[in-house]
C-alpha cells in the first residue's frame, strides 16, 4: 500500500476533484460514513456509556466530523458536535456537510460561546485539523486538544490525531492520544514514525472513492510503500495438499554459543513459522542439549567449538559448509558471539556457501571486525543482510 505525506494526499486530492471532476462532497460522505462505522463499532465493543462528542474544525476535516455526526445520529447514537469555528464561517464541502447536519437535527455548539463539560461523554472524535496542521496547537484548537489529553475518553481521530505531525512523525508540546485514527485514501508518512505512532493507535485506511489513476497519475510523489497482510500473503507460494517436510524446503541455522542458545531457538522457530519444512541448527557441539530441549520440532547438529567459550570454532569449518550448502536457505549468525576464531571462521565461510544466506546479528558483527582489520570479505551466495540500527552503524 502506497504512503503519503500531507502534500502528496492534497495533490492527489486535486487531481481526483478538480482534473478528473469528482464531487468532493462525494468524498467527504464516504469519508464520514467510514468514521460513523468505525467509531460505533469502537462505541458499542467498549460498551461506552453517555453521549459521541464530535469536535470539528474549520476545514475538511471537520466536514468529516459533520457528515459523520449526521449519520451517527440517523442511527439513534447520542451525539454532540463542539464547532471551532461559526457556522457560518464555514466554506465550501464543509458548509454543505455542516447544512446537511443542521437539517438533521444534529446538536451543535460552539466552542468560543461556552465551555465544554465532557462529564457526559462516553467518546470523542477529533475532526479538528487533519493531516496539513504543522506546530502546536493554538487557541480554541489548542485548549481542546489539552482538555482531550488529560481526559479518560476513548477518542477516535479523523484522518490523523490533532498535534502529531503527518510527515515526519513530531509531536510539539501536545497530541491528541486516539485510541484508532481513520486515515482517509491512504495512509500518511508520519503516522509510522514515533512518537507520533503512540497516538495514532489502531490504524485504519478508509477507501473514500478517490480512483486509482489519481494516485497513480501522483505516484512520481509518493517514496513510501507499507506491506500489509494481504500484499504478504499474495507472495506465499502455493501449498500442496499432499506436501511433506521435503517439500515445503529446508533450512539451515548456523548460530549460536554458551550463553545464546535463546538467538537459535527463536531463528529456528521463526523458520518453521514462515513455512520451512524441515530445519537444521548447525550450533557449537557444548550447547546441542540445551537447543533440543528449547525447540523439539528441529534436527540440532553440533560442530567442534573453541572449548572454553563453546562458540564456533575454525575447525567447524568443513562440517559447517557440507551441512548448510545441503539446505535450500540459510541463515547465518545469531549469537554466535565475535571470538577471534568465529571471526576467521566467518570470513571464510561466507566465500564458501553457496545457498541464499541470509547474515543476521553477531555474523554482522564479525564481517566489521573482518573489515576493521583490513580483511576481505567476499561471499559466494546471493545474501540477505538485517541489521538492527546498532550493527548497522
Amino acid at each position: 500500500m502506497h504512503v503519503v505525506t500531507s502534500e502528496t494526499m492534497r495533490r492527489i486530492d486535486e487531481i481526483a476533484i478538480d482534473e478528473m471532476g469528482i464531487p468532493g462532497i462525494d468524498l467527504m460522505h464516504r469519508a464520514g460514513e467510514a468514521i460513523a462505522r468505525i467509531s460505533s463499532g469502537f462505541y458499542d465493543d467498549l460498551a461506552c456509556k453517555g453521549y459521541i462528542g464530535i469536535f470539528a474544525g474549520p476545514g475538511n476535516n471537520g466536514g468529516d466530523g459533520w457528515v459523520c455526526a449526521r449519520l451517527l445520529k440517523s442511527k439513534d447514537y447520542p451525539v454532540k458536535v463542539f464547532s471551532v469555528v461559526l457556522p457560518d464561517n464555514l466554506t465550501g464541502d464543509a458548509r454543505t456537510a455542516f447544512e446537511e447536519a443542521r437539517d438533521a437535527g444534529v446538536d451543535c455548539r460552539i466552542v468560543e460561546a461556552e465551555s465544554i463539560d465532557i462529564s457526559g461523554m462516553g467518546m470523542a472524535i477529533d475532526a479538528l485539523l487533519g493531516t496539513g496542521a504543522k506546530g502546536t496547537p493554538r487557541g480554541a484548537v489548542g485548549e481542546i486538544v489539552r482538555l482531550l489529553a488529560m481526559a479518560e475518553l476513548p477518542i477516535i481521530a479523523v484522518d490523523n490525531p490533532t498535534g502529531a505531525d503527518a510527515d515526519n512523525g513530531s509531536v510539539e508540546g501536545i497530541a491528541i492520544p486516539a485510541i484508532a485514527t481513520v486515515s482517509l485514501a491512504l495512509p500518511k508518512l508520519g503516522q509510522f514514525l514515533y512518537p507520533a505512532r503512540e497516538f495514532v493507535g489502531q490504524l485504519f485506511v478508509a477507501d473514500i472513492g478517490i480512483p486509482n489513476e489519481a494516485i497513480s497519475r501522483a505516484s512520481g510523489d509518493i517514496d513510501y510503500r507499507v506491506d500489509t497482510a494481504s500484499d504478504l500473503a499474495a507472495l506465499l507460494p502455493f501449498r500442496a495438499g499432499d506436501g511433506h517436510k521435503g517439500t515445503f524446503g529446508k533450512a539451515s541455522i548456523i548460530a549460536g554459543s554458551t550463553g545464546m542458545t535463546g538467538a537459535v531457538a527463536l531463528s529456528a522457530e521463526s523458520a518453521l513459522r514462515s513455512g520451512a519444512g524441515l530445519v537444521e541448527a548447525v550450533v557449537p557441539e557444548g550447547i546441542v542439549s540445551i537447543v533440543d530441549s528449547l525447540v523439539l520440532e528441529i534436527i540440532t547438529r553440533g560442530v567442534p567449538q573453541v572449548a572454553k567459550h563453546k562458540c564456533l570454532s575454525i575447525r567447524a569449518l568443513g562440517d559447517i559448509v557440507r551441512i548448510a550448502n545441503e539446505a535450500d536457505a540459510i541463515a547465518f549468525g545469531p549469537g554466535i558471539g565475535t571470538h577471534r576464531e568465529t571471526v576467521d571462521l566467518t570470513a571464510r565461510l561466507l566465500l564458501r556457501l553457496i545457498k541464499p544466506t541470509v547474515i543476521d546479528a553477531d555474523a554482522l558483527n564479525c564481517i566489521a571486525k573482518l573489515m576493521r582489520r583490513d580483511v576481505p570479505v567476499k561471499f559466494g551466495c546471493p545474501v540477505v543482510i538485517t541489521p538492527h540500527p546498532g550493527e548497522l552503524s
